[in-house]
């Protein structure tokens, strides 16, 4: 949580997005396999809740974030530092 708010802290913007926005962006990564939910455990649980894994390793996110040419310097920033 450290990492995620000394990102979040330095990265200022009056960028808001809708609850609806963010699940539907979820939905895109679970239907696209780049992440899984862990397990059915919490099956009655929304899907917001419920712990997921990532499918893809993190040299493959580097190299997906590297030829996204609109990329935001913050998230390269996230990547080299390994977090």
């Amino acid at each position: 949580m450290k990492e995620y708010k000394s990102v979040h802290d330095s990265f200022q913007t009056s960028d808001y997005y809708a609850r609806n926005v963010c699940l539907r962006a979820f939905e895109h990564l679970l239907q696209r396999q780049l992440i899984s939910l862990v397990d059915n455990r919490g099956h009655g649980q929304s899907v917001e809740f419920r712990p997921v894994r990532l499918l893809i390793s993190s040299y493959e996110l580097h190299q997906g974030l590297k030829s996204y040419r609109s990329c935001p310097a913050i998230l390269h920033k996230l990547i080299d530092r390994g977090v």
